[in-house]
């Protein structure tokens, strides 16, 4: 099963630098806060029709999404990571994050993962009891194309008088990306981390 725990670690330590080739580097972008009412999360393709919550639950509240954007050396940006930050404590640990859906009878591949499907090569962070009509959607591709920069796209979408959407590009286009829970020393979950694979070979 994959899990890049020396990998996220490097991230929350900020320490990644190390990692990436000459002239690249390595920026946090704050997309701003996200609406958690039940804190039931969702972390799926915001223009698809696959969202299903993850089953560990956070309490309710707003938290901040960390776009993790890498800058190659020509000035390119891609989204390598996508966080939704519960607190600033560092993880002691990590799990895959799952919805309960998942087939788990047979175990995974050493570098196989559980993730969502990003079929137009865009994921996003919101709240299980969001249900987006069809023209929200359309409303939230309109704000992604209009927030275009070199391969990179990003958004927090707001309905108005309502709830958020954080919606984003995965890394280098569509495919699966898996989804990682940071743990505190406690217990308690401190971070969610989509991974968008920039620097794994996982599938």
């Amino acid at each position: 099963m994959y899990i890049p725990e020396e990998l996220l670690q490097a991230l929350k330590s900020g320490t990644m630098a190390s990692m990436l080739g000459d002239g690249a580097g390595m920026t946090e972008v704050d997309l701003g806060m996200l609406d958690l009412p039940s804190g039931r999360l969702v972390a799926a393709d915001p223009l698809g029709n696959d969202a299903v919550p993850f089953a560990q639950t956070v309490a309710p509240g707003r938290y901040p999404v960390i776009l993790h954007v890498v800058r190659d050396a020509e000035g390119e940006e891609i989204v390598a990571f996508a966080e939704v930050r519960l607190n600033d404590a560092q993880p002691a640990r990590y799990e895959m994050a799952l919805t309960g859906e998942e087939d788990t009878s047979e175990p995974l591949e050493e570098d196989g993962f559980f993730g969502f499907e990003a079929e137009e090569g865009f994921g996003g962070f919101w709240d299980a009891s969001l249900s987006l009509r069809d023209a929200e959607v359309d409303a939230v591709e309109d704000a992604l194309v209009a927030s275009f920069q070199p391969r990179r796209m990003a958004v927090l979408w707001q309905r108005v008088q309502g709830q958020t959407l954080a919606a984003f590009s995965c890394g280098f286009g569509d495919g699966a990306y898996p989804a990682f829970w940071g743990f505190d020393a406690d217990g308690a979950p401190c971070c969610l981390i989509v991974d968008f694979l920039c620097f794994s070979e996982a599938e």
